[in-house]
């Protein structure tokens, strides 16, 4: 089974199984929090370093698909973290039958989940961080279309 494609882009630089592709803003880009893959951030215009082992040249108009499933483990990354560091910041002293006096327990265990969903949200960019320092390319070249 082939990995649908999620993309085309334009070859700017090719160097060895490494190329630079240049594309528009994807669908999913718009919400994106990783922004940090691509480089998008504001512009219009990002540019993917992806994987070329189908050899295409600067130029041509390729097709792009994900290498590794990393769109999965990014959405897991951005939403699954800090929405369980949420959870676990309201169970954990709810179980434990924590509370604060001269404070609601219903406000003293939201504060909690608070506090348990920033630090997942700290944990999951961490964790973006190094995959984005450990994998060298998170798409690849799929498909050649044509010239330019």
């Amino acid at each position: 089974m082939t990995p649908a494609t999620i993309g085309e882009g334009i070859v700017r630089f090719v160097q060895g199984e490494t190329a630079l592709v240049e594309v528009g803003n994807l669908d999913a880009c718009s919400d994106c929090g990783a922004k940090m893959i691509c480089g998008q951030g504001t512009r219009k215009q990002g540019m993917l370093r992806a994987r070329n082992v189908i050899h295409a040249t600067v130029g041509q108009v390729v097709g792009l698909t994900e290498y590794h499933g990393i769109l999965v483990k990014v959405s897991f990354m951005q939403f699954a973290v800090p929405l369980l560091g949420f959870f676990l910041g309201v169970f954990i002293p709810y179980c434990s039958g924590l509370s604060i006096p001269a404070v609601a327990d219903e406000l003293a265990l939201f504060s909690f989940g608070l506090s348990g969903l920033f630090l997942g949200g700290i944990i999951s960019w961490k964790w973006i961080l190094r995959l984005t320092r450990l994998h060298k390319h998170f798409f690849q070249i799929s498909a050649i279309y044509s010239e330019v």
